[in-house]
């Protein structure tokens, strides 16, 4: 289970989750009356977290794992049993670089955000909502049980509603944002599953302590349960990790702010399905895998296919981070989680990268298209996305172009570059686990191969739309820059220059062509209790023709964009995209098929129910009514009929007691009269 920690990494991990969460209440409540609204308290509360995550790091690398816990609720049992259900905190290797990831990613995100979000009206709120995802996410790291990863998990999902609906006012970010919501929720119902099952089996959440029980369960009694735990898990991981069919929304999300993309959608919040598929390795059922790397290698095809269609700077990053989160999901199905979470740390910086530099990219046609108007406006009318506005870049923006070049070179794999490492593992694994297996089984490191292909040729024709051939803007070159003499603000590239460095391979191996001599593999293998997928023997071999094989996908898919280059002049850019190439564009019409299946039907159910509601009212308001009236006319009959009748009765004995005391009124005149008017009565009753 691991050492206990002391009081100062206590102190530590509190301090790591307390400092974002500060810098959330701070700026929600008094954000705009705080110089500069606050953007400073928040990346110098993300720069202790940071700290912290560094000083855990050094006591977690390499040593024993520490562990917290304490006992948070009691839930009996129908048995009658009282179950103490632990809560705690974990940290091993994977937890301390992952620690260190999200809160470097996250401050770095922070800084560029004061150049790209300068004047916004919700500058403060934009902190707060990046302060406070970073604390859900640095608490799913931590958490030592499903539950509370749970909780965490749902966190971080509410909190990318918010971001990528940041500007809500317009349209289409709201819907991203309810869409992303929504896809999310239908992965999750899989999760909360998996949280069932796994308590059934094991009768706790702790991971590590449902681990332990794993060699004396009787799997054969449990095989239906441990299914439905996989596959729940795997459902979780599909909807968070935008892996197919339920990819759908991580290519709208591109809505939200340029940097919240590069921290949700590159480094975090999409990485955490992989995460979690990692962390959960050993209680996969062999089919559960299979499903996995078979689901994992066609999102990343399809995702690479639909990249090289896209005509949206920031849409081909989206579907690159859906490819890519698919290699990893492989990696993982053919028992390689130590090269899937080496992938994710290398994809984390240079896809971070990229996306930050789309923002600038972004930004300088926004400022050369407000410079050349002479105005302001809150949206340019161009679309400053749309690749074929672009071109010529690299004259204007070089170190921005230098930067890119790098990125890019990182994420298609070239050699001395960290993406190279980590895909040249995923790529081995998957052969490896097709030598172990039947024939179609190499379907899958074909397809694995193909997507390098694809991922070369949407790299490179966006390099060229957008900072090569001439600019298509009649605008002045000196209108791109910030400045005469810097071409971008330095809080903004200061960012993307420190993550191109960390693309290089040496932050992350010795060998610039071997991920076996990486630092950080053989650690990540120790904390998943997974043997290592590199073999004893022949690995040389097979490094060597999986290498050449795929610096030849590379060439062929960079030769590809190249010679035809011609297809994307500006004059081809009015002619409407069709036949396979809209199919592509479109991702297959996917979100038709939702649409038509799911969304539509629906939408007609709700209408139908809305019907049958308005005419249930109108029914019950027209009974009430009813009921109302035959009231009204009993109580009339109450009242005039039983009541007067009554009453009539009683009126009339009344006014007979005053006739007859009228008698009696005391005149003697009166007496004579009625004695008289007797005396007739009775003489006539008896002589007539």
């Amino acid at each position: 289970m691991g050492q206990s920690l002391s009081l100062l990494e206590r102190v530590t991990v509190a301090g790591l989750l307390l400092m974002p969460l500060l810098s959330f209440l701070s700026l929600f409540l008094f954000g705009r009356k705080l110089p500069r609204h606050g953007d400073w308290l928040a990346i110098g509360f993300m720069g202790l977290s940071l700290t912290g995550a560094l000083f855990l790091f050094s006591q977690v690398w390499g040593q024993t794992p520490l562990h917290s816990e304490f006992t948070w609720f009691l839930l009996p049992q129908p048995t009658g049993e009282v179950v103490s259900m632990q809560a705690g905190v974990y940290l091993d290797n994977l937890t301390a670089v992952m620690l260190v990831l999200v809160t470097f990613i996250s401050l770095l995100v922070m800084v560029f955000s004061v150049g790209y979000m300068k004047g916004d009206v919700l500058y403060a709120r934009y902190y707060a909502y990046l302060s406070l995802f970073t604390a859900c996410m640095l608490g799913l790291l931590l958490a030592d049980n499903l539950l509370v990863l749970f909780i965490c998990w749902e966190l971080v999902g509410f909190l990318s509603y918010l971001l990528i609906g940041f500007w809500y006012q317009r349209q289409a970010a709201a819907k991203a944002s309810t869409k992303a919501f929504l896809v999310n929720r239908i992965g999750d119902v899989g999760f909360l599953w998996a949280l069932f099952a796994f308590f059934a089996v094991f009768k706790t959440f702790n991971i590590n302590s449902a681990q332990a029980l794993l060699s004396t369960l009787p799997l054969q009694t449990e095989q239906d349960v441990m299914l439905l735990l996989g596959f729940g898990l795997l459902a979780g991981a599909m909807g968070k990790s935008a892996q197919f069919p339920l990819q759908v929304w991580l290519p709208d999300a591109m809505q939200g702010p340029t940097p919240v993309s590069a921290l949700i959608h590159a480094a975090t919040m999409v990485a955490a399905g992989v995460y979690l598929l990692a962390r959960c390795f050993p209680f996969f059922l062999p089919e559960v895998l299979l499903t996995m790397a078979i689901i994992g290698v066609f999102t990343a095809f399809i995702g690479a296919l639909a990249a090289s269609q896209q005509q949206d700077i920031k849409k081909v990053l989206a579907f690159s981070t859906i490819s890519q989160l698919g290699y990893m999901v492989m990696g993982v199905g053919v028992g390689a989680p130590e090269a899937s979470l080496l992938h994710l740390i290398t994809h984390a910086f240079f896809k971070a990268s990229l996306f930050l530099i789309s923002g600038i990219v972004i930004h300088a046609i926004q400022h050369a298209w407000h410079h050349h108007s002479n105005k302001i406006l809150f949206e340019a009318p161009i679309d400053v996305q749309d690749m074929r506005n672009m071109g010529g870049l690299r004259m204007m923006l070089p170190l921005t172009f230098v930067c890119y070049g790098i990125s890019a070179g990182a994420l298609v794999g070239l050699p001395f570059f960290s993406g190279f490492l980590s895909k040249e593992a995923l790529l081995l694994a998957s052969v490896q686990w097709a030598q172990a297996g039947a024939t179609w089984q190499w379907l899958l490191p074909g397809f694995g191969f193909a997507t390098v292909l694809l991922t070369a040729y949407y790299m490179a024709r966006q390099l060229l739309l957008v900072f090569f051939g001439r600019p298509r803007l009649k605008l002045p070159l000196k209108s791109y820059k910030y400045s005469p003499r810097q071409e971008v603000s330095w809080i903004m590239l200061a960012p993307v220059m420190l993550l191109t460095v960390l693309s290089l391979w040496v932050f992350f191996s010795w060998s610039p062509l071997s991920s076996e001599q990486s630092w950080l593999v053989p650690q990540i293998a120790s904390a998943l209790a997974a043997n290592s997928f590199f073999p004893a023997n022949g690995h040389q071999a097979h490094i060597s023709w999986i290498l050449y094989l795929s610096l030849a996908m590379v060439v062929l898919g960079g030769a590809l964009a190249f010679f035809t280059r011609q297809a994307v002049r500006a004059k081809q850019f009015t002619k409407p995209v069709m036949g396979w190439r809209y199919w592509l564009k479109n991702q297959f019409f996917l979100n038709e098929a939702y649409a038509f299946v799911v969304v539509r039907p629906t939408l007609a159910l709700g209408r139908l129910t809305e019907k049958t509601d308005h005419i249930l009212n109108y029914g019950l308001h027209a009974f009430s009514k009813g009921f109302v009236a035959i009231s009204k006319l009993i109580a009339w009959g109450d009242r005039w009929v039983v009541d007067g009748a009554v009453q009539m009765v009683g009126w009339s004995s009344r006014q007979v007691g005053h006739m007859g005391r009228s008698l009696q009124n005391g005149n003697i005149q009166s007496y004579y009269l009625f004695s008289l008017l007797g005396l007739v009565v009775l003489l006539f009753w008896l002589f007539y």
